[in-house]
């Protein structure tokens, strides 16, 4: 969920607590910005689509639920 409306190479999201430091442990660098969960993500002015994409990807794999055959029993 984004917390600003995004006007420049920054973006103010909200992610899950689980997901801060697994990204953090697949190399993204990031500040927690406000509260516990609301991150602060900067880009630099010659960041490639394929890392922002890279990067949502990683997010989006972290948020995915846990397949019926991960699922403890």
């Amino acid at each position: 969920r984004f917390l600003h409306p995004t006007q420049a190479n920054g973006v103010f999201i909200d992610l899950p607590a689980h997901a801060i430091p697994q990204l953090r442990q697949l190399g993204w660098h990031f500040y927690v910005f406000e509260g516990e969960t609301g991150c602060r993500l900067m880009c630099s002015w010659d960041t490639q689509a394929s890392e922002v994409d890279a990067f949502i990807a990683d997010v989006g794999s972290l948020l995915q639920p846990a397949s019926a055959s991960e699922k403890p029993k």
